[in-house]
């Protein structure tokens, strides 16, 4: 099916090789971001993402990206929209909780007062603390 082929493909593991290859490009961090967060609706590819089978750790991947560009209102809107698709899964819930993705969460609340951003982010971490 189309999912294995994605797996066969490395299309996560090239997802997130983007986020840390072009950090510094915040128009290729949100689309990447975007990509996986659409790709994280699969529970398979979810776990995939967050199981650091990868030889890029993706967890660190999108944190680090989010920091490169704390200030810009987009992409932490594609960051939370991964998280949240990513915490849709219990079992990936659990790795991102491991991971405190919690106070990346928090960080994106503390730095953007944006009302929306603020609402998916409670979302987010709803999900991640159900």
């Amino acid at each position: 099916n189309s999912i294995n082929a994605i797996f066969d493909l490395g299309c996560v593991s090239a997802l997130v090789k983007v986020l840390v290859d072009f950090r510094q490009d915040a128009k290729v961090v949100r689309h990447a971001q975007a990509a996986l967060a659409a790709l994280a609706a699969n529970e398979n590819c979810a776990y995939l993402l967050v199981n650091n089978e990868f030889e890029i750790d993706a967890i660190e991947a999108i944190d680090f990206a989010f920091r490169c560009h704390r200030e810009n209102k987009e992409v932490a809107e594609e960051c939370v929209a991964l998280v949240h698709a990513l915490a849709s899964h219990v079992d990936v819930r659990v790795l991102l909780n491991d991971q405190n993705m919690s106070a990346l969460l928090h960080d994106v609340v503390i730095t953007h007062k944006h009302e929306n951003l603020q609402l998916m982010c409670t979302s987010a971490v709803e999900r991640l603390t159900a």
